[in-house]
């Protein structure tokens, strides 16, 4: 798919109900979505996908000299993710493919490339044991161990309906799918992915795309379609939802946690970013970031509290100093269509 197809076709999902997210939901991005961990050193390492040109870029904190540029093997990158080890994987829709790349050689030629089972990859994620998870174009959704990447995948399909747009696994390796088809999020217990969902979530859902889960399990669901977030407690997923946060939201794609607890939404078609307050995510937004185009597409946040965000139609990525949300970012510009964007480590 084109650059400005996939655009289009988000922006005329958009039209029909208001919007589309699409990780990614992303496409979820996946959840695409990378949870801050410890503290993060002064090598901490920014990657961006840049779907219009082919490429990864690398960047090192502070984030301000030259990239290494990542090629090999990166055709059409959506979204891409970091494993505990430190390897890049990388979801190429342009060619139906994932390519890891080994921490210390990330330029260097793909470790790994996986092409069974793939079809356009749309989201891409990895749990504590670096498995690898993909969800499809063609609605399909597989594991891939480690240790055996190129080989058959676990398939996921009971209960899959449209899950292109977010996936995350929580701690205790349970998986959550985004269906953006029929509005539902099923959660799976490890061990048995290609089983029958252990729970099938709809209350409050209205297409949706990209999840996040916090420190204590709840689950956060961005609903592309009535412009919510909703949270859903740790143990009662499918009951209705402990918060709906609508104020400031319009057509929610992206959305991140900091490690606080604060809530970070990316408005896809508006080209805004909008931040909750832990314990008062049903209020106005704490902060309202402006001075982007429309199709935000990645947000990432550090553990330092800085938010990356990913202008997809200014081919840039704007980073934000925690405290400073409004003030003026660091610019990394000269991009070609970031897409998408992960943090290592964590």
């Amino acid at each position: 798919m084109a650059a400005s197809s996939m655009v289009a076709s988000r922006l005329g999902i958009a039209l029909v109900v208001l919007a589309l997210l699409s990780l990614g939901a992303c496409k979820s991005v996946g959840t695409a979505f990378n949870p801050p961990g410890g503290e993060v050193p002064a090598s901490n390492t920014l990657f961006v996908a840049n779907y219009g040109n082919s490429t990864v870029n690398e960047y090192r904190a502070p984030f301000t000299g030259a990239a290494t540029t990542i090629s090999n093997g990166i055709n059409g990158p959506y979204p891409l993710t970091v494993d505990s080890s430190g390897n890049l994987w990388v979801a190429n829709y342009g060619n139906s493919t994932v390519t890891e790349y080994t921490k210390g050689n990330y330029a260097g030629a793909p470790a790994v490339t996986i092409s069974n089972g793939i079809n356009n990859p749309d989201v891409i994620i990895t749990d504590s044991s670096s498995d690898v998870f993909v969800a499809n174009d063609n609605g399909s959704v597989n594991e891939y161990v480690a240790g055996n990447y190129t080989g058959a995948p676990v398939a996921i399909s009971n209960g899959v309906d449209g899950p292109d747009f977010g996936l995350a696994v929580d701690s205790s390796g349970d998986l959550f799918v985004s269906n953006h088809s029929n509005s539902t999020v099923t959660e799976y217990a490890k061990g048995s992915y290609s089983g029958a969902p252990i729970a099938t979530i709809s209350n409050g859902l209205n297409d949706p795309a990209q999840l996040v889960l916090d420190s204590s399990g709840d689950l956060f669901v961005a609903n592309a379609n009535n412009s919510t977030v909703t949270e859903y407690a740790r143990g009662n997923y499918t009951g209705a939802p402990i918060a709906t946060i609508s104020n400031g939201v319009d057509d929610p794609y992206a959305i991140a946690l900091d490690t606080s607890g604060d809530l970070f939404v990316a408005n896809y078609t508006i080209g805004t970013v909008t931040e909750y307050t832990k314990g008062n995510y049903t209020s106005a937004p704490a902060t309202t970031i402006t001075g982007f185009g429309s199709y935000i597409q990645s947000l990432a946040i550090d553990s330092k509290g800085r938010l990356f965000v990913a202008d997809y139609e200014n081919s840039e990525v704007k980073i934000y100093t925690k405290g400073s949300y409004t003030g003026t970012p660091t610019v990394i510009s000269g991009l070609s269509e970031p897409y998408y964007l992960a943090i290592y480590p964590r």
